[in-house]
């Protein structure tokens, strides 16, 4: 990408353009204009969620006015509760009625089409949970919505709070859109599209949920020097099972790729040493039954061989087949290679 900054196009392309993110912000803004009570992660703090979140709502409701409070200003809930009356509804007045001051507030026809955005970034703010379950019990009765941003661990208490609506990230978010967003962040680079796509691969697994860091790890440098970037990144990683799993699953294609064209166009030369059992007993009667091993061993012992250039690409295969068995990482050069074979195939 021409920037590599969150706030100045990444965030965008994340929040509106990936389709798990995308659909996660249509949810959360249907549920704000049903006035309920959400519940979500303090890191989605985000100037970039919050504007596509606000631009979802203003196309279905233009008089919509969003408010942002730090809840770990405030000592209890009284405090949090006369500050909103006094700040949006200086008309408030106690209904003895009713359980406490802030459902009183709530229910003030004055804080339609409000929406609170109740962050505690610590989660140390022990009468939040009273406020979210008030908030809870008249959810999608009154005018006002409210959005309670808080660390996981307290997301995971409030799991059963009546009223309290989570939304969870994983379940919208998908490796494939890790692997797009990556992708795209890859696409002004001077990789090819194959490197690309075995890139994107290693960042979804590394990266997770997280487009943040999505973003950080989508650099040229992660094809050639994966260790460094993860070193840059200060990741706790162990690389080499992503490696091996990434190459099995891009590599191992391509080698299946080179067999049948050596098949095909070889075809007449290796019925010649046929039939034949392999080692494990294996009747091999038709050309197509011979793996890239039984190539080397049958047709290299009878003295034959593939033109030069089929002979190289052959070599390149089976070498990348015996590294990959014995869970060896393929080196980049090694990869190009075959990447290259592949492009020449098709």
């Amino acid at each position: 990408m021409e920037t590599r900054e969150w706030n100045e196009g990444a965030g965008d392309i994340w929040w509106r353009e990936v389709a798990g993110p995308h659909k996660y912000v249509k949810e959360i803004a249907r549920a704000i204009l049903d006035q309920q009570c959400l519940a979500m992660d303090a890191d989605l703090d985000d100037d970039v969620f919050t504007e596509a979140l606000k631009d979802r709502i203003s196309s279905y409701d233009c008089d919509c006015h969003y408010v942002r409070i730090a809840a770990d200003d405030f000592d209890d809930v009284n405090a949090f509760t006369a500050f909103i009356a006094q700040q949006y509804a200086p008309q408030f007045r106690f209904d003895p009625l009713d359980e406490s001051p802030l459902t009183s507030l709530i229910r003030q026809s004055g804080l339609q089409h409000y929406v609170f955005f109740v962050d505690s970034a610590s989660g140390d703010c022990p009468w939040l949970a009273q406020a979210a379950a008030a908030v809870g019990r008249l959810a999608g009765q009154e005018g006002s919505a409210w959005v309670f941003r808080v660390p996981s661990p307290v997301l995971a208490a409030w799991d059963k709070m009546a009223g309290v609506h989570l939304l969870d990230r994983k379940h919208y978010l998908y490796h494939y859109d890790i692997q797009y967003f990556a992708m795209t962040c890859l696409r002004d680079t001077e990789l090819n599209l194959r490197q690309q796509y075995y890139a994107a691969d290693i960042i979804a697994k590394i990266a997770g949920m997280d487009g943040r860091l999505c973003l950080a790890l989508a650099r040229q440098d992660l094809y050639f020097h994966p260790e460094t970037v993860i070193q840059e990144q200060k990741l706790s990683v162990d690389l080499v099972p992503i490696l091996l799993e990434t190459q099995m699953q891009h590599v191992l294609p391509i080698l299946e790729d080179i067999r049948r064209y050596l098949v095909r166009k070889y075809e007449t030369m290796i019925q010649q040493i046929l039939p034949q059992q392999d080692e494990y007993g294996k009747e091999l009667n038709r050309p197509t039954d011979l793996e890239l091993r039984h190539l080397q061993h049958y047709l290299r012992g009878q003295g034959l061989f593939f033109q030069e250039k089929d002979d190289e690409w052959f070599q390149c295969a089976y070498q990348a087949r015996n590294d990959i068995s014995h869970l060896n990482v393929l080196p980049t050069d090694q990869l190009d290679k075959l990447f290259y074979i592949q492009q020449k195939i098709h």
